[in-house]
């Protein structure tokens, strides 16, 4: 190849590959730009709310029918026979008197409309009228305080944070990975003066980007994660005072362990504060508690331990719920705990050394499920690990004070024309020194040893080596090993296990699957239709949101047993399945 050629193959190449650079670049651009234009933008469910719809005539009632058909029919806890039944006759009822009269349905045929409650028909009013009503359901309809925050904080700032927390950590730990990178290049230049040189302004200058997207990240996470982790202790909490009597019939004089106490005594003082429940849905903790222990335990202790003796009206600022929630929620959370030291290690990373960056590519062990379990595999075990440890401590210890006392003579390193290196003349060098050299030597302390051959110890030096060598290498080292071992081998079984339970019964009446694999996709249809779990969970969320006043007998029924902590109400062993059988086997 001439030199032409060869100038001419490099100029090309270069093209190319500026075109593919500037391509990259230039998508990239036009991805942010996206990016932002649909988080500006409001959602088209804003923009149809806001325009005024007209009255809904007479003949379109048909669609709120078959809506209404559709939800009994469909009802997780609707049996298969009364579905036919209402497939033959009421539907068909309703559809033709609305056609063909213009009317309600007959005092004589059962009709849906007259079974459904004022917030069923806004439901399907809303459907066809989102801003007007005219049988003025709206007037009757109280909204949740869900549905009150959403529509405060929609569209806001910290709403954009919020809903975008994941793709802001995403992009925080592409910022971590691309600086390292950069870390790699970095190198020290040696002059003559010992001056120190303008190398560092490069990195520092592009690491301070991850600052802002870590405290967007910190921002995003509380606003989403916060009222997840304050509701769950705050249902925590009231089932251990509803259910449990705690901090009622327990004395202050306990044994609980440091934690525990703390955790005691953070958790008695909310309870007395006029603002819990905050986020737990159930409002009437005390009242209930109350009820329940007011036999056993005196009205003046109850009224003071519970705050009822404080004034409903009283207006000022509730410092006790104020200090729970951060003693004892969010400064005691884990996660929020390592953001905030992911955002210190950021503002070191700017203000002292770009090194402190390094430490960000921690979040590649939260960010993969499986690095998370061998995390937990050596947390799980914790106390054990620590309690094996400080037993090694131990044992290390007495064979210091052997050593100390006998063999002192052989920790003596001698060099030419340098003072002599004693390592075991002072206790707690010795110690160290053993700590350090004897357990991590393959082969106990005797491989930092001078050769005991010749000497008057030398069978009592080899008896000493070796017992070092058994207590500690061999079975004090192995033990860590297994609990580590053994800890990961019991969470991957707990894994598998649960998945293996799902995949071969039902989670609701815990029927085997080869009992519904007679029927062609049975225990597929059994689980997505029967017993879907999702609407087990909506019909109890429905439960809790829904006034006690318009409950049915069996509502009333399952909500007892639900605040009762008693699941008998959960179908085990049944289903129309197996009680349809022989039917279902015949078609």
């Amino acid at each position: 190849m001439t030199w032409a050629q060869l100038i001419f193959a490099i100029v090309t190449l270069s093209i190319k590959a500026s075109v593919k650079v500037a391509m990259f670049i230039y998508l990239i651009i036009c991805t942010l730009f996206r990016f932002g234009y649909y988080l500006m933008t409001p959602d088209r469910d804003d923009l149809e709310v806001e325009q005024a719809a007209l009255p809904m005539p007479e003949s379109s009632l048909i669609v709120p029918a078959i809506m209404m058909y559709l939800a009994y029919v469909y009802h997780p806890l609707m049996p298969k026979h009364q579905q036919h039944q209402w497939d033959n006759q009421s539907l068909k009822v309703c559809l033709i008197s609305h056609n063909l009269t213009g009317t309600n349905c007959g005092a004589s045929e059962p009709c849906m409309y007259e079974t459904q409650t004022v917030s069923d028909n806004a439901c399907y009013n809303q459907i066809a009228s989102p801003a007007v009503s005219e049988y003025g359901v709206a007037d009757y309809y109280e909204p949740k305080i869900a549905e009150q925050i959403s529509s405060r904080s929609r569209g806001s700032l910290l709403n954009m944070l919020a809903r975008n927390f994941k793709p802001i950590e995403k992009t925080t730990l592409y910022l971590a990975f691309f600086i390292n990178v950069i870390l790699l290049f970095h190198r020290i230049r040696i002059t003559e003066d010992e001056t120190p040189a303008d190398e560092d302004v490069e990195s520092i200058y592009i690491s301070g980007v991850v600052l802002p997207y870590t405290s967007y990240e910190i921002t995003g996470w509380m606003l989403a994660q916060i009222p997840l982790i304050t509701f769950k202790r705050e249902k925590e909490v009231a089932r251990r005072l509803m259910f449990d009597g705690c901090w009622l019939t327990e004395d202050d004089d306990e044994e609980r362990s440091l934690t525990n106490t703390v955790f005691w005594y953070i958790d008695r003082i909310v309870i007395s504060s006029k603002s819990f429940p905050m986020k737990y849905w159930d409002k009437f903790v005390r009242r209930k508690t109350r009820q329940k222990f007011r036999d056993q335990i005196d009205d003046e202790i109850l009224i003071t331990v519970l705050g009822e003796d404080k004034s409903a009206n009283d207006t000022a600022f509730d410092y006790r719920y104020a200090c729970w929630l951060w003693l004892g929620v969010i400064l005691t959370n884990g996660q929020f705990l390592y953001r905030v030291h992911y955002l210190l290690c950021s503002a070191l990373g700017v203000l002292v050394s770009p090194f402190f960056y390094a430490f960000h590519l921690i979040d590649v062990v939260l960010s993969f499920p499986m690095l998370k379990a061998i995390l937990q595999s050596v947390t799980h075990n914790l106390q054990q690990l620590i309690l094996t440890i400080m037993m090694t401590l131990v044992v290390v210890y007495l064979y210091t004070v052997l050593a100390f006392n006998f063999f002192r003579k052989f920790y003596v390193q001698e060099s030419e024309g340098e003072e002599p290196d004693r390592k075991c003349h002072n206790m707690l060098t010795c110690f160290i020194y053993h700590f350090y050299a004897g357990v991590r030597a393959g082969g106990g302390i005797g491989d930092e040893l001078e050769s005991p051959y010749g000497d008057d110890l030398e069978y009592w030096r080899m008896l000493y080596d070796i017992s070092f060598f058994f207590f500690v290498i061999i079975i004090l080292l192995a033990i860590m090993q297994g609990l580590i071992i053994d800890a990961f081998g019991e969470l991957r079984d707990q894994q598998e296990s649960a998945t293996e339970k799902l995949e071969s019964s039902c989670f609701i009446c815990d029927i085997g699957k080869e009992t519904f694999d007679r029927v062609p996709r049975g225990f597929e249809i059994h689980t997505s239709k029967e017993h879907n779990f999702a609407n087990y969970l909506f019909f109890l969320q429905h439960l809790v949101n829904k006034d006690k006043t318009e409950y049915t007998g069996q509502e009333t029924y399952v909500r007892e047993k639900y605040d009762n902590r008693d699941w008998e109400f959960f179908p085990v062993g049944e289903c129309f399945m197996k009680q349809y059988e022989d039917q279902l086997l015949q078609s």
